[in-house]
């Protein structure tokens, strides 16, 4: 992600709080963070609103692989 350029389309898989997300937006990166946390989301909202993080609307499995 560190040398995405103008154009170039990023998608940040468990972006937490949207800090990658919103930098690269400011690089004219083509970028959208999902997290599967709400509240991780809801704090990327409140942070960065021009992000526009979306949860991760698949379920994630958890330790035991379900």
């Amino acid at each position: 992600m560190l040398g995405a350029g103008p154009g170039t389309r990023v998608v940040d898989v468990g972006c937490g709080a949207g800090r990658a997300v919103a930098e690269l937006l400011e690089r004219e990166v083509e970028a959208v963070g999902v997290d599967p946390s709400e509240r991780m989301i809801a704090v990327a909202r409140g942070r960065w609103p021009a992000t526009g993080p979306t949860r991760c609307s698949t379920n994630w499995p958890n330790r035991k692989g379900r």
